[in-house]
């Protein structure tokens, strides 16, 4: 008896977690590639084989349940704290019904030497699909030579769903 009365609970409670209507990606299962397409240091850019390793882990793929909000700057920041493994204040945040665009700065303390770039993310999307470029900027002291360097990574996020969750 107590088992009939919960599946109707459940079924209600499963259809909160469905699509938010003024997102344009839809609810669903989604993988996501993510992958450095350049970094340049003092204006040279720099061969894939002799990238650093702290950039090597962002080139990864995954998947998850839901949909990627782009009609919130918190959901974005969060996304490219958790891909810099830093901390991201996004300053300005605007989107429409096809593409988003955000700029702000990242503090990563995961590298030799603290890094606070800033960043510009541009996406486009629609229902199935999205494309986003995040370039991060920023200059670091190396304790190495002990003299400043101008760095620029420029991240690519791709998206699709592929089906219900």
């Amino acid at each position: 008896m107590r088992v009939a009365l919960i599946l109707p609970l459940l079924s209600v409670l499963s259809a909160c977690a469905g699509d938010h209507p003024d997102n344009v990606p839809q609810y669903g299962q989604w993988e996501v590639v993510n992958r450095i397409d350049s970094l340049t240091i003092d204006g040279i850019v720099i061969p894939p084989e002799q990238v650093p390793a702290e950039l090597t882990s962002f080139n990864e793929s995954s998947g998850f349940c839901g949909e990627p909000m782009f009609i919130e700057s918190d959901w974005q920041q969060e996304d490219l704290a958790r891909r810099t493994r830093g901390q991201c204040a996004m300053e300005s945040y605007t989107f429409d019904a096809a593409s988003a665009e955000g700029t702000g700065r990242c503090t990563v303390d995961d590298t030799d030497q603290p890094w606070s770039p800033k960043f510009t993310l541009r996406s486009k999307f629609d229902g199935q699909s999205f494309r986003k470029v995040v370039t991060l900027d920023g200059s670091i002291v190396l304790a190495k030579d002990n003299s400043p360097h101008t760095i620029r990574v420029i991240g690519i996020q791709e998206g699709a769903r592929s089906g219900e969750c």
